[in-house]
């Protein structure tokens, strides 16, 4: 059986709780900047790639998260990916104690 890849999607403010999650997923099932982005990667061409051809969209959704450009960017991809793939799933965590439901995109 193969495990589903996993597109981790955090701020940089959120790197070190993501990274204790990383660790304890099986090697390569999660994608997750920049442990497995390589330098001198076009960084918005490798974050499409990944999202579309990950089976899971993890959102690590913080006040910075959800204010960070390049989050926002994963989202928009993460949301063409439900739409154009019935297998596609996009999962929330919320890690900032502060935010509600209304808080969310």
């Amino acid at each position: 059986m193969t495990l589903p890849t996993v597109f981790l999607s955090l701020s940089g403010h959120d790197e070190n709780f993501v990274q204790a999650v990383h660790k304890l997923l099986p090697d390569s099932m999660a994608h997750f900047y920049p442990a497995t982005f390589a330098n001198g990667e076009d960084l918005i061409d490798a974050m499409e790639q990944r999202v579309e051809s990950s089976a899971v969209f993890a959102l690590f959704a913080s006040r910075a998260s959800l204010g960070s450009k390049w989050v926002n960017f994963e989202i928009s991809k993460a949301k063409i990916s439900s739409i154009v793939r019935d297998n596609f799933r996009v999962l929330v965590f919320v890690i900032d104690p502060d935010m509600t439901h209304s808080d969310l995109p």
